[in-house]
């Protein structure tokens, strides 16, 4: 018993074909497998990374908030040095006899007073945010 089979090289490259084409689609198969955790953890740190980007708006947010108040009180700092300093030459005047000691004192009472309506309107803007 003789069995012969004839094979043209058009058949043997069209079944070589069909066992690479095979392989390859094992392949790829095993390859998406792999690839599915991957994108799973992927989509779990975009999710993280999503809240602490919104965090970091609170934050800059924040640093807004806290900069525009400490720019306020440099501002309120410079005048209160500016009258000090007012203050200061008028009572240095007033003792060279340039000014008189009624108008000295009446330049610190109200450099005094301003002094503290300014802590006085801070401790009450204060109240009122909380």
């Amino acid at each position: 018993m003789n069995i012969e089979i004839t094979l043209t090289l058009g058949q043997l490259i069209a079944v070589l074909l069909g066992a690479a084409g095979f392989v390859l689609l094992i392949y790829l198969v095993v390859a998406v497998s792999k690839l599915i955790p991957v994108f799973k953890n992927l989509n779990t740190t975009l999710v993280d990374l999503n809240k602490v980007l919104e965090n970091a708006d609170k934050v800059v947010d924040d640093a807004k908030v806290i900069s525009s108040i400490a720019a306020n009180k440099a501002e309120k700092a410079d005048k209160l040095v500016d009258d000090a300093s007012s203050v200061l030459s008028n009572v240095s005047s007033s003792l060279k006899g340039n000014m008189n000691a009624i108008s000295a004192a009446s330049s610190l009472v109200n450099s005094v007073g301003a002094i503290r309506s300014l802590f006085s309107s801070d401790h009450s803007r204060g109240r009122r945010k909380k």
